[in-house]
């Protein structure tokens, strides 16, 4: 964990949350009484706010207890109250898992348990969300030396400004000895965010959807009832009560599970794509089924063979009459996988390293409408943590920049 942390770099880490996260669109701090002034003058919800509340001292930490609001318009009809309430959670367990398994673990920690209080129709915005209570503990150790240097200030620009300005003629003697010592010290704590820690998926041209375990999840009694893209709102529908959000957990995501090989979730738009670059993390927990398509449609899709004969163990895009690639090994554990579909080539690649490569056949565009499923039958019967899914081959750094970025969450 990084030593001698600031108030002031804390924020930022949670800035940097913000900015990575595909939900909350702004962030800001202060006291309750300027709730929704964020830092860059303008207020879109979801919003997180950092209120701090205390600071504990302690031989070789220092814990800063903080009041984190994480906040979402409420309908006038309230519709929404409750999918609010469900979103805004998950984005708080989201931030706690950034510490304790994603970007910020080597930086910072969270004392665990957490308590966070759930509310309706606060503020003047008619805002619902959740109240994080969280302490944030930094190694700092105690030392009467001064640590830290300060930030950088606006005084070396005005100093200048001013300087013309006052006539006196003591004035023009005086500030040439204090402007020298001044200009140097604020330039290394100037340091920008490093585009790697900020770095999102949309970040990349032609990312058309994306769908992720923990976001746009609605349940019902029975389980997920549907399931909807962040890119283009593509909701998957479930056909039958056979998909949970409750059964399988990878780095503290827990994704969505068909519990048997029965059904799929249809697609509110079918997809069609002529070249594709397709990411996805997942589990096959099946072994009953010949074939099993994870995203598909009729005699199309991605599909795994378990089975020699059929050409198995692998998933393969399947684009009638052709069957393609191969590897990606089914073993029943969580893994991911990269499809890579260009005009003269398909390309797997497992767990960041490329298995396969085979000429592009007959099939022509490659087309889908149903996850877990591929033309009525053949159900994928496990896991899906995340599927990204650009319309276009992505090239080398493009593919290196998605997979780094699946690893670090998944911690694959």
């Amino acid at each position: 964990m990084e030593q001698l942390t600031t108030f002031n770099k804390i924020l930022k880490y949670i800035q940097q949350y913000q900015q990575q996260s595909p939900r909350m669109k702004s962030f800001g701090y202060g006291d309750i009484v300027y709730f929704a002034t964020t830092n860059s003058g303008t207020t879109e919800f979801p919003l997180v706010f950092v209120t701090p509340v205390g600071i504990t001292y302690d031989e070789n930490i220092t814990t800063y207890n903080l009041s984190m609001i994480f906040g979402d318009i409420v309908n006038t009809d309230m519709s929404n109250e409750a999918d609010v309430v469900s979103d805004m959670s998950l984005e708080a367990k989201r931030f706690i898992a950034e510490i304790k398994r994603g970007f910020l673990e080597d930086k910072i920690d969270v004392e665990l348990p957490t308590l966070a209080q759930p509310f309706f129709e606060r503020f003047n915005d008619h805002i619902g969300g959740v109240v994080l209570d969280v302490n944030i503990i930094v190694n700092e150790y105690l030392d009467a030396c001064l640590q830290y240097q300060p930030e950088p200030s606006p005084s070396p620009t005005t100093t200048p400004t001013n300087t013309p300005t006052n006539t006196p003629t003591n004035t023009p003697t005086n500030t040439p000895t204090i402007t020298p010592t001044n200009t140097p010290s604020p330039t290394p704590t100037m340091t920008p965010t490093p585009s790697s820690t900020t770095f999102s998926p949309s970040d990349i041209s032609g990312l058309n959807n994306w769908w992720e375990s923990d976001s746009g999840v609605i349940t019902d009694a029975n389980g997920v009832l549907s399931w909807t893209d962040s890119i283009s709102s593509n909701v998957a529908t479930r056909s039958s009560i056979n998909f949970n959000n409750t059964t399988d957990v990878l780095n503290g995501y827990t994704g969505i599970t068909q519990s048997s090989v029965t059904g799929e979730m249809n697609l509110s738009s079918s997809l069609s794509f002529s070249g594709i670059t397709l990411f996805a993390v997942l589990q096959q927990n099946s072994t009953t089924e010949l074939a099993n398509y994870f995203i598909g449609d009729n005699n199309n899709g991605f599909i795994s063979r378990l089975v020699p004969a059929y050409g198995g163990p692998g998933i393969f895009l399947y684009n009638n009459p052709d069957l393609l690639g191969g590897g990606l090994n089914i073993d029943g554990s969580a893994q991911y996988g990269t499809f890579i579909m260009d005009t003269t080539d398909y390309y797997v690649r497992q767990n960041g390293s490329q298995v396969a490569t085979t000429s592009i056949g007959t099939g022509g565009d490659i087309t889908f409408s149903y996850l877990f499923n591929g033309n009525g039958s053949f159900e994928f019967g496990g896991t899906i943590w995340e599927l990204l899914i650009y319309n276009r081959a992505l090239n080398g750094t493009e593919i290196g920049q998605v997979e780094t970025y699946i690893q670090n969450k998944y911690g694959l």
